[in-house]
């Protein structure tokens, strides 16, 4: 009895120490492993941060946004999260394997089979995380280059005197673009939507607008022109505030790509790329003088100045909400 009293305390204690050096030993791996790798986050990071106390843009006024710009600065964080999660898919599972593989684990199988399910769970979790990340991409990418096809359409305007604005933001929303001219202020919403390979000839670029829906083979959407009615009565809203003077938006659904039909009784005009070359000037439109179509201009041009960029330091100041925390996309 007095030997096993004994022996029990030695036992707890020599386990205790194999517990310890294994976790000890453990923590030395991660550390190693993971040193290098932060190191080099490290420094990548405090370059950018010098690269922004020390560089400066030669010029002050900030430039207009251009076509898409929420959606690309979207894309970038879809771009940093992906490399992260991709990391970590990476590195986990290499950790795991060094640490298995040392000699010290070998007599241990609890210790492999353990850093093989932790693993497993660990690049499940990844995994369905990048997978995410990936449809999401690919959705924004879709709805970026539809809004830039767009864009360089309305370019063309120019030519006719009018003015325009891409991606204007607000709080927590954007207008895709902006048409300002003697006949009038036009808020247009672009709709990418993505086509079936395998639907009939004569269905597949086809849609029809009655009311606020828009009706294809494979999908039905009665979102996109009560957003454009929205986003014309915020902006006139805003408008009327800024100028001082009743500002009213006509509101324009883009719909790239697809042959539209139009039933009567359609809320809003839906247009796809083509027909939008010929829409302006607008028919019946009441004429804005050139007074206060320069004041729309102004408010929509210090509107849309980009922000300070995370890679060079401007002279003038953004206001906050310029930065839109949402961005409507087709799909």
């Amino acid at each position: 009895m007095t030997i096993a009293t004994q022996t029990l305390p030695n036992a707890w204690e020599k386990l205790g120490n194999i517990v310890m050096g294994d976790l000890l030993k453990l923590l030395v791996y991660v550390v190693v492993f993971c040193l290098p790798v932060a190191l080099v986050v490290f420094i990548l990071n405090r370059r950018r941060r010098a690269y922004q106390a020390e560089a400066r843009a030669p010029f002050t006024d900030l430039p207009l946004r251009p076509a898409g710009e929420s959606l690309r600065r979207k894309l970038e964080e879809l771009d940093d999260r992906f490399m992260e999660h991709g990391s970590c898919l990476m590195l986990m599972p290499a950790l795991c394997v060094a640490i298995g593989f040392s000699g010290r684990w070998f007599d241990r199988p609890w210790v492999g089979g353990s850093l093989a399910l932790g693993s497993l769970l660990f690049v499940s979790i990844q995994a369905r995380q990048i997978l995410r990340l990936q449809r999401k991409r690919w959705t924004y990418r879709l709805g970026y280059e539809g809004e830039r096809y767009v864009g360089e359409t309305l370019n063309q305007l120019l030519a006719l005197g009018y003015r325009v604005f891409h991606d204007v933001p607000f709080s927590n929303y954007n207008i895709d673009h902006v048409i300002v001219g003697a006949d009038g202020v036009y808020a247009i919403e672009t709709k990418t939507r993505r086509k079936r390979t395998h639907a009939p000839a004569n269905e597949k670029a086809r849609v029809e607008v009655e009311g606020d829906r828009i009706q294809a083979s494979h999908f039905t959407d009665t979102s996109s022109i009560p957003q454009a009615v929205r986003n014309a009565r915020s902006l006139a809203d805003w408008l009327t505030r800024s100028t001082g003077e009743l500002t009213t938006v006509e509101p324009l659904v883009v719909l790239v790509g697809w042959y539209v039909v139009r039933k009567p009784g359609a809320q809003v005009r839906v247009l796809n790329e083509k027909e939008l070359k010929h829409a302006f000037p607008m028919r019946n439109a009441t004429p804005l003088s050139p007074e206060r179509l320069q004041r729309i201009v102004h408010q929509l041009t210090e509107r849309c100045r980009l922000p300070q960029d995370n890679g060079t330091r401007f002279d003038v100041a953004a206001p906050v909400d310029r930065i839109p925390k949402h961005a409507a996309v087709g799909s």
